[in-house]
């Protein structure tokens, strides 16, 4: 049963996948004097599911700090933060990466499983491999995204 799960994941993350290299040559086609770069792709894309649920793909990039609304998710974004100055999350420095909090797919789709399936249980949550759309090879998860969901230390 886990195996399957994990190659649902894996199917619908290459799929995604696929879908966002397409959706961005074909902006590009739309503009061909624009000047292109790899900065127009996500950096990495990831699917996520509640248990054996369908799975869910999400790509990361910016959000504003309303697209969260977990608490249970929120509040361990806190523990994240750099500078505790303030009571703003979503969009601060990290003080266990360079990358910025509440920007990597893995949290994105989690935050889409959670409100779909009505549910906080991190344990629950499976994740796929993270793949880089422009060259659709493995990333290895973040730091933040590791101290936020305990299941990814064990892949």
């Amino acid at each position: 049963m886990i195996k399957r799960v994990q190659a649902n994941l894996e199917n619908k993350v290459k799929d995604y996948a696929s879908k966002v290299r397409d959706r961005i040559q074909q902006k590009r086609k739309k503009k061909p004097n624009r000047k292109h770069s790899f900065y127009d792709y996500p950096t990495c894309v990831v699917a996520c599911s509640y248990k054996n649920t369908k799975p869910v793909a999400k790509e990361s990039g910016t959000c504003n700090a309303n697209y969260y609304t977990n608490q249970k998710l929120l509040a361990e974004f806190r523990k994240l933060k750099k500078y505790y100055g303030n009571n703003k999350v979503i969009g601060e420095e990290s003080r266990l990466c360079d990358n910025i909090i509440g920007f990597c797919a893995e949290p994105k789709a989690a935050e889409l499983v959670l409100r779909v399936y009505h549910t906080s249980h991190f344990v629950d949550l499976n994740f796929s491999k993270a793949y880089r759309p422009r060259t659709s090879r493995v990333q290895n998860y973040c730091k933040n995204c590791k101290a936020v969901f305990p299941k990814l230390n064990k892949t």
